[in-house]
């Protein structure tokens, strides 16, 4: 009898189960194919007879009726056009992920994507590029939207920029990524020949891995809260346009009332220029207009910031700067000076906020930089300072790292004699 009632205990289990799975729609969890150049509306979405551009698919009000939650889209070779997500045009919105990715072996484009108040998308692998004139500031991609999650892709406003003169970086170069939303994560793309890099604001970003290079104004900007930017490499600014912008590496701007809190910049690599790409010129002369600052936050409120192991190579002043930050850790950086103009010394910088309020709760330690500048509520031990201060023996930078050779642009940071120091600035 035992054996009867456990057995039909057990039934009962597996359709409670079976039925909730249903319910989420794991169940119905399909693959799909767009091949744009031998796929066909009248196809069926499978391999063999597969839709054309995912462009058309979505224009088409396939995503919903479908495409449901919890599939995937695999593109094929080709250009698969504009691609837009909007409930207002069809698009529902999403309970659980729908992955767009390349198919394995495949290499396909989007012109541009537009997402917005569709949730719960993931796009994988997809070469996102369009060399047309667009409106000013307008990005290849824009996502209005949350959980999204955006990995492995590659952004280019064209794929070579080695013949663009400065007229055609103002006139044609398109910002890589704009992102607006909670719960995202950018992760391991590769954004090159664009205007801006990524601007993404919100609530729980990680921006990890991604490697910019040749831009022409600002690396990544962020505000919000709970952010995330690490191990990210940004090198090559291209920062000769008379656009007024003051090009920053990594910039976070709060123009709320409220504070924005818990934000870790950390591991991140930022080189102005490498001298590897022949049209975009060492900048070196330190002026102003002419300058990639590092790691900056300028405006507004912030709480709880650590800015941790940190390259940045620049010839401007802002190495790595924060203004009036309650609760700032910046340690184990090592900031250095590419610049021909002598009195141009890269700093790591503790300052007031624009309307006064100073800084507090600040820990400075275990960084290299050419000097240091620190305001307000600061505790400092063990930084190495490269242009010392009066009474102290001067430092010679070849004997702290592994190659300095500041002349040629030939830098490797690794620090191989720190003296009393101890474990001081960056590590690779």
């Amino acid at each position: 009898m035992q054996s009867q009632l456990a057995t039909i205990q057990m039934r009962i289990f597996s359709v409670a189960i079976a039925s909730m799975l249903m319910l989420s729609g794991w169940c119905q969890a399909a693959e799909w194919y767009c091949d744009p150049v031998h796929g066909s509306p009248s196809g069926d979405g499978t391999k063999a007879r597969p839709w054309g551009g995912f462009g058309e698919v979505v224009a088409a009000r396939t995503v919903g009726p479908t495409i449901k939650s919890g599939d995937t889209v695999f593109l094929m070779n080709g250009q698969h056009g504009n691609v837009t997500l909007y409930p207002k045009f069809g698009t529902v919105k999403n309970t659980s992920h729908i992955t767009v990715q390349a198919l394995p072996g495949h290499k396909p484009l989007i012109s541009q994507l537009a997402v917005r108040e569709a949730a719960f998308w993931t796009f994988r692998e997809i070469t996102f590029a369009f060399d047309q004139p667009l409106p000013k500031f307008a990005p290849l991609v824009k996502i209005e939207a949350d959980d999204i999650v955006f990995e492995r892709n590659t952004i280019y406003t064209v794929e070579d920029a080695s013949k663009w003169s400065p007229e055609d970086w103002a006139a044609k170069s398109i910002t890589g990524m704009f992102y607006d939303g909670n719960r995202c994560v950018i992760r391991d793309n590769t954004i090159k020949n664009v205007r801006h890099g990524v601007y993404f604001g919100g609530d729980s970003i990680e921006v990890t891995g991604n490697t910019l290079e040749q831009f022409a104004d600002d690396g990544l900007r962020f505000s919000g809260s709970n952010i995330t930017i690490r191990n990210n490499s940004i090198t090559d600014n291209y920062c000769l346009l008379s656009d007024k912008n003051h090009n920053d590496g990594i910039q976070g701007w709060n123009l709320t009332k409220a504070d924005m809190e818990n934000v870790v910049i950390d591991s991140n690599t930022i080189i102005a220029s490498t001298g590897k790409y022949p049209n975009l010129p060492l900048i070196r002369s330190g002026v102003d207009s002419q300058v990639l600052q590092g790691i900056v936050i300028f405006d507004g409120g912030w709480k709880n910031v650590s800015a941790t192991n940190n390259i940045v190579i620049t010839s401007a002043y802002h190495g790595i700067s924060f203004y009036g930050v309650d609760g700032l850790k910046i340690s184990n950086n090592t900031v250095i000076t590419s610049c021909s103009t002598p009195k141009i010394q890269a700093w790591i910088g503790v300052f007031n906020r624009k309307n006064g309020t100073p800084s507090k709760s600040v820990v400075v330690r275990d960084n290299i930089a050419a000097r240091f500048s620190l305001a307000g509520d600061v505790k400092a031990t063990n930084n190495l300072s490269l242009i010392p201060s009066k009474g102290h023996a001067p430092v010679d930078p070849s004997k702290i790292f592994k190659v300095w050779k500041p002349s040629e642009n030939i830098f490797d940071l690794t620090v191989i004699n720190s003296g009393s120091h101890g474990e001081i600035g960056a590590k690779r």
